[in-house]
């Protein structure tokens, strides 16, 4: 929660707690999840390198449930961010061994475990990053598929699949569909806007700017629009985000 809210120092001081709990006792499955949590808070601090570290140090408690596969996602992810292909594709394959090979189900569900959606978002995002983005957007599609038939609805991982889809559109060089794509985030109320999601979004910014048409005026509209949105978040409105100015 810490993290979706912006507050990464805190958060990391939740997962080495939780990390410390799980050694005392010697449950794999707590160990596990915690370095997944603590790869994911070092990804979005950009500290990739101890994201990838974290991921692997998870894996290597071999536990049961979806972790593993979330595991290789993550360090996929961080490999992707470091322009590292091979090892980003080496990665997702993992992920999908990972998941052909699960043994057992997660003690605790719903939010917490890594669905096939929840994985194939790791997959697109991973994909955009190394310029894959015809694959990133079959990935994103069939993410979003599968996320919305969930019992459990998960509105952060859904927003950043709707992302994944208009980034693959603007590195397609089809600018024209972006905005049709980000509708259901643009809808997001502010509570719903997490740190997480924001991110993306800037991210979708900048890669506009880049991209086709940056200096039309669609896309100029279009990359205010996404600022604006970015400032209206409830890490903003907590206060929590480092150095917290709710002004």
């Amino acid at each position: 929660m810490s993290s979706d809210l912006g507050h990464l120092a805190a958060a990391d001081t939740h997962g080495r707690t939780a990390m410390l709990c799980g050694e005392t006792v010697g449950h794999n499955g707590l160990r596990a999840w915690t370095a997944s949590t603590r790869s994911k808070i070092a990804f979005w601090d950009g500290r990739y390198r101890d994201a990838i570290n974290h991921a692997r140090r998870g894996a290597s408690y071999n536990p049961p449930g979806t972790v593993q596969a979330l595991l290789a996602c993550q360090e996929a992810d961080a490999w992707s961010r470091l322009g590292a292909i091979d090892e980003t594709q080496a990665a997702l394959r993992g992920a999908e061994a990972a998941r052909e090979s699960i043994v057992g189900g997660d003690e605790i569900g719903g939010l917490l475990s890594c669905s096939i959606g929840r994985q194939e978002q790791y997959a697109a995002a991973a994909l955009l990053r190394i310029g894959s983005y015809s694959e990133a957007l079959i990935q994103a599609d069939m993410a979003l598929g599968h996320l919305q038939a969930q019992r459990v609805r998960v509105y952060g991982t859904e927003a950043q699949t709707s992302i994944s889809q208009a980034m693959a559109y603007v590195g397609l060089k089809e600018p024209e569909a972006v905005t049709d794509t980000l509708e259901p985030v643009l809808g997001l109320p502010p509570e719903r806007r997490l740190d997480t999601v924001i991110g993306r979004m800037r991210d979708l910014g900048s890669m506009m700017a880049g991209g086709p048409g940056a200096r039309g005026a669609a896309s100029i509209k279009a990359r205010a629009t996404l600022a604006d949105w970015c400032l209206d978040s409830v890490p903003r409105s907590l206060a929590l985000s480092p150095g917290g100015d709710s002004a």
